[in-house]
């Protein structure tokens, strides 16, 4: 699993497109440097909210550079464990259109903030979250490789077949977002 890990990333680095009108330009360590406003869609499916809750609990209470936006279903909004600069989005059904999209209100509730990091914690394709992790413009968008998801995303990640290894899947986006 490590050394796929490590040809995919080592694939990413030859293919990343930076964009151009970006003021503060990412730079590649074993992390990525100058992220400090990330957007992260939690999973909709009630055993990976799971998981993610529980790796989101190792985020440092006292690291006021990177700010989370998190994008949360109705049901799972009570349990996210929040710091003090991070905020959450609810969203429910009637948040989305008959194809899935987010409706404009949560839209521009959301993207008030400038993002350069997007992450889909989703590990089945959902088309309005990668939608909105494209729309939202950020530098580095994070999702799990699908038939789709090249076109929402420019960093993949292989879709674990078991749990233990989407929970070191979602490590691995914390240490790539330098969070931990």
């Amino acid at each position: 699993m490590l050394q796929k890990f490590q040809k995919w990333w080592t694939l990413q680095k030859l293919h990343w497109k930076r964009r151009k009108e970006s003021g503060t330009p990412l730079s590649f360590g074993r992390a990525v440097a100058g992220v400090q406003d990330i957007l992260i869609c939690l999973p909709e499916n009630e055993k990976e909210f799971r998981v993610a809750r529980y790796v989101l609990k190792s985020l440092p209470a006292e690291d006021e550079h990177h700010r989370i936006t998190y994008l949360v279903p109705k049901e799972f909004a009570p349990k996210i464990p929040l710091r003090k600069i991070d905020q959450t989005v609810v969203f429910n059904g009637e948040s989305r259109d008959e194809l899935g999209r987010f409706t404009g209100e949560l839209q521009q509730q959301l993207f008030q903030r400038e993002f350069q990091a997007a992450v889909d914690l989703n590990t089945s394709f959902d088309f309005g979250t990668s939608l909105l992790c494209h729309d939202s413009q950020a530098q580095l968008r994070i999702g799990f490789a699908s038939d789709y998801s090249h076109l929402f995303y420019n960093i993949e990640i292989e879709k674990p077949d078991e749990e233990f290894l989407l929970e070191r899947a979602y490590r691995n986006i914390q240490r790539l977002l330098s969070l931990v």
